[in-house]
């Protein structure tokens, strides 16, 4: 993806080998422009200040490529791997570092819109599909522990959805139809603003397939209706601002379930519906020049009805359950020529209702998490070299162990120079979640878990040997302590041994399992109009000390992205490579290799109006990104497969 700032320096994956993914950042036509800030560790802070590796993608590069989601989207970034449910529109999961996240939700990242975290460690379960794609003005992703600032899930990075924030009065329309499967993907969005910086967005958002996965008949299919309504806005008054962002999803679908009857888990296809809200409200003040306060309000609301098999003879794990959380940020900034240092405090409560039953015997669990954090960042020798420091701590009244987080880092760049160095070491602390506890649904809850932690250290720099060409690399080793994932009781047994033989329920898997791996980046801006960017990476775990390992994500990735953009027309192309994988724990059932190749091409009719065409999978792969558990021991796996070759067709009016 290509890299925003002034000298085009940008974190896409690249190799001597040809092995190589991309990481998009803007492009503006100003090759001389100033560096765009991003959010590191909550400071605003440029990214050769970071110490740790920042991907970034423009919404001026989402529209040359074939991409219609955020986990799409995310997917190009080097030294990510997602997950995908396995019909069009359906939920993702990401992973960083090799290390596995809980499938279909971000868990072990915290997601956030403007900076605003959308999941946190009551409740890391959020949805990557909570705003509307065409409101997404572009991705920041900061790789590596980042619990010293976000607390509990921030485990393996933080994903940071920067939306519009128009000057003046702006909307668009786009219309897309897919040639399979009766799909569709409909938005609409407005916004304006005015010189003093305020600004407001509003988008809605429906998309529908009738599935693109139909084994076994009527039991498994992977139909899909998902409705998005997002309003967001700023309003300056002087040197105080108040902020407000409301974003709801609902979705109504079938997921498949691909293990077949008389497996022990099988079949499990699902039926669900129901909706998460997110509510946020923010007053920031300048104190004096240096001074500045924010106190934030947030509410996060989560319905869900669903039956875990809806074969009426045999149902399975339903589940009828409302999830709410509040929370209190107060932070406080002070910033100098050479330093930003910030304290804050984070306040945050939850309450989780199995609706299945009713009067004395419904279940109701509620508790609250505090943590107090600082960071900072130090500019010395000219600003040629920035230093960070980061530590939290968190306490909480349904788990009797505290939380201590820290990192520290550096970032080196002589002026003048076209090469910087940077490293940083980390440790990231994660009590068991809310769900993790107390969840009464599949995956059920487990309350003997024990508290994961995960210590990260990288080293990475980045050259630009010739004007508008950059590569980075960058290695790191990682050792992940006492896991939690969704496992059957014949795993669990160790922390649940009451548990029945097949159900499926949180449980450390292992003692500590350890990872080391290197990434490799190259960006290209190599004629007019042309950009090119490619990454590799390559994650060697091990299990060591008897440890079960826990690596479902790829050895081998490879990316990569090619544009073009005329006065006219644009086209785009994105190629992922990935080998090395398994389904099962201790590197058991071996997946597939896949190649996977999108095309797209938009074409300017008029100034506001654009013809869109996007080809998905052109080569007909026969790909999974993710498996049903089917149970047994040993444990049987079937993956879910991603659609075949498609195309989406439509038009997009902006005015």
């Amino acid at each position: 993806m290509f890299q925003p700032h002034a000298r085009r320096r940008r974190s896409v994956l690249a190799t001597a080998l040809a092995l190589l993914p991309l990481t998009a950042a803007a492009q503006s036509s100003d090759i001389d422009a100033p560096p765009v800030k991003v959010t590191v560790d909550r400071l605003q802070i440029t990214r050769d200040q970071a110490s740790v590796p920042v991907q970034v993608i423009t919404r001026e590069e989402l529209d040359k490529l074939a991409v219609r989601t955020i986990p799409g989207a995310l997917a190009l970034l080097p030294n990510v791997s997602v997950q995908n449910t396995g019909s069009l529109f359906d939920e993702g999961t990401v992973q960083m570092y090799g290390i596995s996240g809980q499938g279909r939700a971000p868990t072990r990242n915290v997601v956030a819109i403007n900076g605003v975290p959308l999941n946190n460690g009551m409740f890391p379960e959020t949805s990557l599909n909570m705003i509307p794609f065409n409101l997404v003005e572009r991705i920041e992703v900061i790789q590596g522990p980042g619990s010293s600032a976000y607390g509990n899930n921030a485990f393996t990075g933080v994903i940071n959805i920067v939306t519009r924030q128009p000057e003046k009065f702006t909307a668009g329309i786009t219309s897309l139809f897919a040639t399979r499967w009766n799909a569709s993907d409909n938005s609409a969005w407005f916004g304006t603003g005015s010189e003093d910086g305020s600004w407001f967005t509003g988008s809605v958002q429906q998309r529908e397939t009738l599935g693109s996965i139909q084994p076994g008949g009527a039991e498994n299919f992977s139909d899909s209706r998902l409705k998005n309504l997002s309003l967001l806005g700023e309003k300056r008054f002087g040197d105080t601002s108040i902020s407000a962002s409301y974003l709801r999803y609902e979705f109504d679908r079938h997921n498949p379930g691909m293990a077949p009857a008389g497996t022990p888990a099988g079949p499990t296809a699902s039926e669900e519906r129901g909706f998460r809200d997110h509510l946020n409200v923010g007053l920031k003040h300048r104190f004096a020049e240096q001074w500045e306060g924010e106190l934030r309000l947030t509410r996060n609301e989560y319905s869900i009805v669903a039956v875990q098999n809806f074969n009426p003879t045999a149902p399975l794990g339903p589940a009828n359950e409302d999830r709410s959380g509040n929370g209190v940020l107060g932070r406080l900034t002070w910033t100098t020529g050479s330093n930003i240092l910030e304290v804050g405090y984070d306040y945050a409560d939850a309450r989780l209702v199995n609706n299945l039953a009713t009067g004395a015997a419904q279940k109701v669990f509620t508790g609250t998490s505090n943590g107090v954090y600082v960071q900072d960042r130090l500019l010395l020798l000219n600003n040629q070299l920035s230093l960070s420091a980061g530590y939290r701590y968190d306490w909480f009244d349904f788990y009797d162990q505290s939380s201590n987080s820290g990192k520290v880092g550096f970032s080196f760049k002589p002026n003048g120079a076209v090469w910087l160095v940077r490293g940083n070491i980390g440790r990231s602390f994660s009590a068991p979640a809310f769900n993790q506890l107390f969840n009464t649904s599949v995956p059920w809850g487990n309350r003997s878990l024990t508290a994961e932690t995960l210590t990260l250290a990288e080293l990475g720099g980045e050259i630009t040997p010739i004007d508008r060409l950059t590569l980075g690399i960058t290695a790191f080793t990682a050792k992940h302590k006492d896991p939690i994932f969704p496992r059957t009781a014949v795993v669990c047994a160790a922390t649940n041994p009451a548990a029945l033989p097949n159900q499926n329920r949180f449980c450390n898997v292992s003692p500590a399992p350890e990872y080391w791996g290197t990434t490799f980046t190259a960006d290209w801006a190599f004629a007019a109009g042309w950009n090119v960017g490619t990454s590799y990476t390559y994650t060697d775990p091990k299990a060591v000390d008897g440890s079960t390992f826990t690596f479902h994500s790829n050895k081998h990735q490879f990316k990569a992205l090619l544009s073009y953009t005329a006065e006219r027309f644009s086209i785009g192309a994105n190629l992922q490579y990935a080998e090395g994988r398994y389904w099962g724990d201790n590197f058991s059932n071996p997946a597939d290799r896949y190649t996977l190749v999108n095309l797209s091409g938009t074409y300017k009719v008029t100034k506001n109006l654009s013809l869109l065409a996007q080809f998905y999978n052109v080569l007909n792969e026969d790909y999974a990104t993710r498996a049903d558990r089917a149970g047994g021991n040993p444990e049987r796996f079937f993956p879910v497969p991603q659609p075949r070759a498609y195309a989406m067709l439509g038009v997009s009016y902006q005015y």
